[in-house]
């Protein structure tokens, strides 16, 4: 399609601001949960407590995330790409607003209201992939799905960056006023979607949405025989994934006693590294490697750079294991969405691949 490059800006844009917010999450939030002195809780509250509610908010994003992206991979099937990734934008500027509303008025109900509601929406990337799937080609397909996950690394990386800066400069900003100031980006995001972005799917009659339905798409991709053991192992990759990066700030933290600085800039550090893995390093090594080949040596490093980690746990192996621990996760993730996309018909996009993703 001819305007594919260009209907990458705002699709670029909007993966980019989802990812920034969630770069926000882990820095900002972390220290909050954690800290014995926190504005959070009364020094009454067990650290096992704190903890526990910690636990709670990481698992609430990827939760209703899994619930509600078929949904909305399902609707984007069927009335176009659009207005769904609006609804995403709105969803993750609101969810942004409450967390930072509950970190003022020091309500945990709140942040977690918010983190509810920013997940139960966050189906902007596989929805933008598939966006980009439909103008792409069987040749230039893993190319637009690395441009676009690569804004998501690039977001990523710098949420730390500037919930570091804004916290420790001049402007001496709270954390729950960064929360506030930052989503606002999402909100413009979705007037730059009306404005801009061009329907990559036409409105489809064919499409039903009922709850066995959009339930079934999570069935049919872990049955069928096409995508079965490529459903099964992005789980295991995913699960593991999500996991070990979710628990990276509070491991560093209290497991190795960082400060909080070092601990954005090892974030940074990954998730930049991350950006160059999609942008430079993945395309290189599509070239030279089958799927396959790149698909094994993803996930046979993955599991021996965390065991390295957590034997010489110190921060001088942390810079040195992040740099290629990213890149294979980047890799990974890449090697198993192009698989998966490629096993999947075209119409039923949206709804599958936001199934697994």
């Amino acid at each position: 399609m001819k305007n594919t490059r260009f209907a990458i800006i705002p699709l670029f844009l909007t993966i980019f601001v989802d990812a920034l917010g969630m770069g926000l999450v882990f820095p900002l939030l972390t220290p909050l949960f954690i800290d014995t002195n926190s504005v959070l809780f009364d020094s009454s509250i067990l650290s096992s407590t704190r903890h526990l509610l910690f636990g709670l908010l990481l698992a609430i994003y990827p939760l209703m995330t899994f619930l509600g992206s078929p949904w909305l991979g399902t609707l984007s099937d069927k009335y176009g790409r659009k207005s769904v990734l609006i609804i995403c934008m709105i969803g993750n500027g609101l969810g942004l607003f409450m967390m930072g509303a509950g970190v003022a008025a020091g309500s945990v109900a709140f942040i977690l209201c918010g983190r509810l509601i920013a997940g139960l929406t966050a189906a902007s990337l596989p929805i933008a992939q598939a966006a980009m799937i439909d103008r792409s080609t069987p040749e230039t397909k893993s190319k637009y799905m690395s441009i676009i996950t690569a804004a998501n690394a690039i977001g990523f990386s710098l949420g730390p960056v500037l919930s570091g800066v804004l916290l420790h400069s001049s402007l001496l900003l709270s954390s729950s006023t960064i929360f506030l100031i930052i989503s606002t980006l999402p909100f413009l995001i979705a007037i730059l979607i009306f404005y801009l972005f061009q329907e990559s799917r036409k409105a489809s009659k064919d499409v039903k949405i009922n709850l066995w339905n959009v339930l079934s798409h999570i069935y049919i991709v872990f049955k069928a025989r096409e995508t079965k053991k490529t459903s099964f192992t992005f789980l295991l990759f995913l699960l593991g994934y999500y996991v070990a990066f979710n628990y990276f700030s509070t491991y560093f933290i209290i497991g190795i006693g960082l400060k909080e600085t070092e601990v954005f800039s090892l974030l940074t550090y990954y998730s930049a590294w991350s950006a160059i893995a999609l942008l430079f390093i993945i395309p290189f090594l599509a070239k030279k490697l089958t799927t396959q080949q790149n698909l094994l040596l993803s996930t046979a490093l993955q599991p021996m750079i965390l065991i390295c980690m957590i034997v010489f746990a110190h921060s001088a192996v942390f810079w040195i294991t992040l740099a290629p621990f990213a890149i294979f996760v980047a890799n990974g993730y890449v090697t198993l969405l192009t698989i998966f996309s490629n096993a999947t018909p075209p119409e039923h996009q949206g709804k599958i691949v936001s199934s697994v993703t």
